[in-house]
């Protein structure tokens, strides 16, 4: 019969643990409430587990892009807190992230927004299959330490020296950034 449009509604929903898990969704309904409920299920069911350094931060920075969106994300000591868009300091808040400096740059849509900062955090295991796969050890450098490398990945199977060839790159802050730099307007 003639019953004319009916209206639905769409919502976005993030969820998480405050101890490194988080996932989202979207879902649609005809009623506000059920629409939430949709999506909160979805997204309790596509939970990702993040690794958070000492507790607080992310590992290393990173750069990442979804669509037209780009976000350039800085690790950042104890006490810096979360300054970056809005979306990014809720994800942060759910994951269990204390300090980070993000910088949108690009369309800054709370669904691009979001399916970016994802991808950037998910990529930070990408570390350690390049290291592995490298056959190298991944070490960071602290103030906190005294400048001394702790080992946060190690391979299975060490190369030698003889193994390395002479024109191979061991610069690793390209693959964090893929050569991106961050945009800074003249004042």
């Amino acid at each position: 019969g003639n019953l004319g449009r009916k209206r639905r509604l769409s919502a976005f929903v993030v969820t998480g643990n405050k101890n490194g898990l988080a996932g989202f969704a979207t879902a649609k309904a005809v009623d506000g409430r059920a629409c939430l409920r949709k999506a909160k299920n979805r997204a309790a069911q596509k939970l990702m587990h993040i690794e958070l350094c000492d507790g607080h931060t992310i590992f290393h920075d990173f750069f990442c892009r979804f669509g037209m969106t780009k976000i350039f994300v800085e690790k950042k000591p104890e006490g810096y807190g979360l300054v970056a868009h809005r979306a990014i300091r809720e994800i942060c808040q759910l994951v269990g992230i204390k300090n980070i400096y993000a910088k949108v740059e690009g369309a800054k849509g709370v669904q691009h927004v979001v399916k970016a900062f994802f991808l950037g955090l998910l990529s930070q295991k990408k570390y350690e299959k390049i290291a592995e796969s490298k056959g190298l050890h991944l070490v960071e450098f602290k103030p906190e330490y005294g400048n001394f490398p702790k080992v946060l990945a190690s391979p299975t199977q060490c190369r030698k020296e003889e193994d390395i060839r002479y024109d191979e790159n061991m610069d690793f802050t390209r693959y964090a950034m893929d050569g991106k730099v961050v945009l800074k307007k003249k004042k």
